[in-house]
């Protein structure tokens, strides 16, 4: 350690002294005062309580034998609801009964179990006290077998029943009812205390006494009479203007209280763990000192955690054990908290203007300690530096020298800096010569070894094999020890003949590469021009004659009925529907090649759906007469108008009658139309019922499946393309509906549309989901997934199996709204399924690659298909395939964020530009912020700044990967964050050299591998992976 350094440390460590003398004794003030004061306010509050709950005590014991009812119980008093003068009071001469006479109409009813003659009497004796709210709830218990013979709880008692059996009952330091029963009926005694009546979820205190009536001096019945503690605890709050509730040490959830504050309640928090630590306290201040004044810094500087929003608030709390002669009474206690906020904010604040204080005279001492060590250690501090610069190389440091007083050139400090001078002459004379040296070998392994080995790997063929062969004699030369200026320039020309070489066979790889690329894109081209071209010459060539044959066909078979050719009407019936058949099957190829293209549009417009039905019975009839079948059309409501695309309606639902006709024979075919509510928004249902062959449960789940039907023979047995359920799926979705099936085979199926009224609802609802997004998306910082699948049931299925793990879940139905969403949300995870309509799953990640803002999200495929190559090869970071196993999902959601490399910061010290820029893009590619460094000399100075990873070459100028290591290794240097450092090298090392890096290094990579980029970035996420979890 330098004497300057010395110096300051002193400096701080005095002053740092001071400061912490001062607020040690300002706190041991402060703490004195408190204690203080919190036992007087314990002393207060237990006198308080003691009289509130004595005056209870004795209301309750004046309904006993010791009370001024006592003649009431008198099993000799005939009349035992006679009053006195005075309420409550009985003043009857007894002395004439026998003791042994049970004349009390009570005590006999009692006796003969009869508790509603019981229950009268008790009614009429506490009635009044229950309404005056003396008592709350009475019990009479047989002394024999201690079973409640009546109870009765006041009417005012509406969220606690004191006679239920759901409670276990404890008395406070007797045990349970049969140990309190037990011992009264043994003794003859009343007794007083505290009562406690809990369940798993709630406890509740009372206070009670209990006295036996006897006969003949034998104990026959127990009465109880109590009421709740909470009363009193309420009254000691009114009276000490406090915050009071009932605490059992045994149960923790007992110190909360339903009109406890959130700030309250973080207090309380506070104060269970401190209890957790020390049962015995008395008295505790929450949130402490020192977490109040850490919640204020992180404040100033803009800095806020949840633990510090209810720091603003501070609270005293006092513990009052139940009683103090109880044992039991010990762990049930109250708890009194008292807002002391500003208070704390006036200590707070001298203890921060304290601290202030002294960090200010803290800095002027380092201040005026720096000045003066700087007039004197300056010049010793240039010298060392010169000298410390030479060892390194740097012969053109100089001493800078600064007018002072204390600076002179014939002390010991100018004589060291004339000595330091004549030194560096002399190494510049000795570094010219080694420089002339080390530049001839440097060119020769850099040239040599640092790029024609890594070059010549990539080629094959002839080209290979005449650089191989030149490499080989630049080694001879490189190994003879007597090589001069001849070997050199014979070696510089093998280089250069080598590099000419194979820049030609690189330049033909490129070439031939994008020869290649070019040419599959303009097939791709003319593929896409060639699909449209042919479909629209199809459209117009097919179209044409085809409704010239139907026309002509209709004209002929009108002019055969006419003349009653019936044969040849029967032809030309067969031509008309062939011909309307091939027309069909022509639109549904254009419609599905249309939504294919996402070309397809809506036209919206209000019309009258009645109209429209109409429309649909006249072109339905013709199709139930094929096969003699009837069709119905029902309406179950007001039909009214519509506001959707009309055409593709009246499309859909003739392609469900047209199929209900096609596979239904001599049958019924109902169309039924209702209307619904849906999230608010009236959906109009139509829904298509046959009586035709019906299909079995595994073929529903692809009938909406491309040229797919129910069965292999249906398009043997009744024709068609298979696309025009899938057209109808389609359409009805982009009207914002959506088509249910229901069949059984045999009996028939039911189709069921469901289609917006109004398609502007559809819209808006649309932009409630938005808002739920929204919603969802502010409502914490948890990581943002984002599903992406036209199944809705898989978007509920990943939600209830991820439920619960601190994640947030939107949803987008097609490959449009997902880009649009991913665009607009910029998720950290992407789930995509890959059979979607419209725009498939490959497609949709194909376009979020390509945008430069999502490119860097992690995306995982779920599919029922078994791709995982596929997926791998657009980049997926992982492929799970349905059904979803949620331990399979669950861990690829966990190492993608675990291994999450955001905020990572590399260096790269690297002389080669194209090494340096391949390290580059990989780098920057997994999420690494890259700085680059051409030597070991710049990036000793950049690494001081704090890099997670260091990527080092050994070959450089000015200071190569050795001198670096053995220089940062020398502890000269102060680095902000200690790197993981990968040598990445094309040098060759042998096993001495290789050890010593690998005991020093996190790994070692060869550049010349042909997997070297893949071994760099495994490596890298491998030490990032071990890191996190260390």
């Amino acid at each position: 350690m330098n004497i300057r350094t010395l110096l300051l440390l002193i400096s701080v460590v005095g002053a740092i002294s001071s400061a912490s003398v001062v607020l040690f004794f300002m706190d041991e003030k402060i703490s004195v005062q408190e204690e203080a004061n919190n036992s007087l306010q314990i002393s207060s509050y237990r006198e308080t309580w003691d009289r509130l709950i004595g005056a209870d005590r004795l209301l309750l014991e004046n309904f006993g034998l010791q009370g001024q009812s006592s003649y009431f119980w008198s099993p000799e008093n005939p009349s035992p609801l006679n009053r006195g003068d005075g309420p409550g009071i009985y003043q009857l001469d007894l002395s004439g009964t026998s003791t042994e006479e049970v004349l009390n109409p009570l005590v006999e009813a009692v006796l003969a179990r009869d508790a509603r003659a019981s229950n009268r009497y008790l009614r009429l004796f506490f009635g009044a006290p229950i309404q005056r709210r003396e008592i709350s709830f009475y019990s009479v218990i047989s002394a024999r077998n201690f079973e409640p013979l009546v109870c009765q709880k006041s009417v005012f008692s509406r969220d606690f029943d004191p006679c239920s059996t759901i409670f276990e009952t404890n008395f406070l330091d007797m045990g349970s009812r049969f140990e309190l029963f037990g011992q009264i009926a043994a003794s003859g005694n009343p007794w007083t205390g505290y009562m406690s009546q809990s369940t798993p979820e709630r406890e509740n205190f009372s206070i009670v006494h209990a006295f036996p009536v006897s006969v003949n001096g034998s104990a026959e019945f127990i009465v109880l009479v109590g009421k709740p503690l909470s009363e009193a605890v309420e009254r000691l709050g009114g009276e000490l203007n406090l915050g009071v509730n009932v605490y059992n040490t045994n149960r923790d959830d007992s110190i909360y209280s339903e009109e406890d504050s959130v700030e309250l309640i973080s207090a309380k928090s506070i104060l269970l763990s401190a209890l957790s630590d020390d049962r015995s306290i008395r008295t505790l201040i929450a949130p402490g000192s020192q977490f109040r004044l850490s919640c204020k810094a992180l404040n100033y500087i803009k800095l806020s955690i949840d633990r510090c929003d209810a720091a603003g608030v501070a609270s005293v709390f006092s513990l009052l054990p139940l009683s103090e002669d109880s044992v039991e009474g010990a762990d049930i206690r109250l708890v009194l908290s008292r807002d002391i906020t500003e208070t704390t904010n006036v200590i707070d604040r001298i203890t921060i203007s304290v601290f202030a204080y002294s960090l200010i005279a803290l800095a002027l001492i380092l201040g005026t300690m720096y000045l003066i060590q700087r007039q004197i250690f300056d010049r010793l501090s240039g010298a060392i530096y010169v000298l410390n610069e030479l060892t390194h190389g740097n012969l053109s440091a100089e001493a800078v020298a600064k007018k002072s007083i204390f600076a002179s050139e014939t002390d010991e400090i100018g004589k060291l800096v004339s000595a330091l001078t004549s030194y560096r002459e002399s190494l510049r004379e000795l570094e010219k010569e080694r420089s002339n040296r080390a530049q001839q070998r440097l060119e020769r392994e850099l040239l040599i070894i640092g790029k024609m080995k890594i070059l010549a790997d990539q080629l094959e063929g002839e080209a290979k094999s005449l650089i191989l062969n030149d490499i080989q004699n630049m080694e001879r030369l490189t190994e003879s020890l007597e090589a001069g200026a001849d070997a050199d320039e014979n070696s510089t020309k093998l280089i250069s003949l080598a590099f000419a070489r194979m820049s030609d066979e690189v330049l033909a790889l490129i070439t031939a590469r994008t020869e290649e690329v070019e040419s599959a894109r303009d097939e791709a081209n003319d593929a896409n021009l060639a699909k449209s071209k042919f479909l629209a010459n199809m459209s117009h060539e097919l179209r044409t004659p085809l409704n010239a044959i139907i026309g002509y066909s209709e004209l002929l078979m009108e002019e055969a009925e006419d003349l009653g050719v019936e044969t040849m009407a029967e032809d030309l019936k067969r031509i008309t529907d062939s011909g309307s058949h091939l027309l069909n099957l022509i639109n549904d190829i254009l419609d599905i090649s249309k939504i294919e293209a996402g070309r397809l549009e809506l036209y919206i417009s209000e019309f009258d759906l009645e109209n429209t039905l109409g429309m649909i019975n006249g072109l339905a009839a013709p199709l139930g007469e094929k096969n003699n079948n009837q069709i119905v059309f029902e309406s179950l409501g007001v039909l009214g108008l519509m506001k959707n695309d009309e055409t593709r309606l009246r499309q859909c639902i003739i392609n469900l009658i047209s199929n209900a006709c096609k596979f239904t024979s001599n049958g019924l075919v109902t169309l039924t139309v209702d209307s619904s509510a849906n999230n608010g928004n009236e959906v109009i249902v139509f829904t298509v019922k046959d009586t035709g062959i019906g299909m079995k449960k595994e073929q529903l789940q692809k009938i909406f499946e491309e040229f797919s039907q129910a069965s292999e023979d249906t398009t043997s047995k009744f024709g068609g393309t298979g696309l025009g359920l899938t057209i109808t799926k389609t359409l009805v979705e982009m009207m914002g509906g959506s088509v249910d099936v229901a069949s059984e085979e045999g009996v028939g199926s039911a189709f069921t549309l469901r289609i917006p009224r109004n398609y502007e609802s559809f819209s808006l609802a649309t932009t409630e989901a938005q808002e739920v997004d929204d919603e969802i998306i502010a409502s914490s910082n948890d990581p943002l997934i984002l599903i992406i699948d036209d199944d809705k049931n898989i978007h509920d299925i990943i939600r209830r199996k991820l439920a619960g793990e601190n994640l947030r879940i939107i949803s987008a139905y097609n490959g449009f709204d997902g880009i649009k969403k991913s665009q607009l949300h910029t998720p950290d995870l992407i789930l995509v399924d890959i059979l979607m309509p419209g725009k498939d799953g490959w497609n949709t990640i194909s376009e979020i690659n390509s945008d430069a803002g999502l490119k860097n999200i992690p995306i995982v495929v779920i599919s029922t298909l078994d791709d995982v190559q596929t997926a791998r090869s657009f980049g997926a970071k992982a492929f799970v395939q349905k059904p979803i196993d949620k331990d399979i999902l669950l861990a690829h959601i966990r190492t993608i964020f675990e291994n999450n490399l955001d905020s990572k910061s590399a260096l790269i010290i690297d002389d080669d530009p194209a090494a340096r820029d391949l390290a580059v893009r990989m780098l920057t590619g997994i999420g690494f912020s890259v700085e680059i460094s051409t030597n070991g000399k710049e990036g000793l100075a950049k690494v001081q700044e704090g890099f997670d990873l260091v990527l080092l070459d050994l070959q450089m100028p000015v200071m190569d990967g050795f001198e670096f290591l053995e220089e940062l290794d020398s502890g000269k240097h102060r680095l902000a964050k200690q790197p993981q450092i990968i040598v990445y090298s094309s040098l060759l090392l042998d096993e001495v050299v290789s050890k010593k890096l690998e005991a020093r290094c996190a790994g070692i990579l060869n550049k010349n591998s042909i997997n070297s980029q893949v071994d760099l970035e495994n490596t890298i996420k491998s030490l990032v992976g071990q890191k996190s979890n260390d």
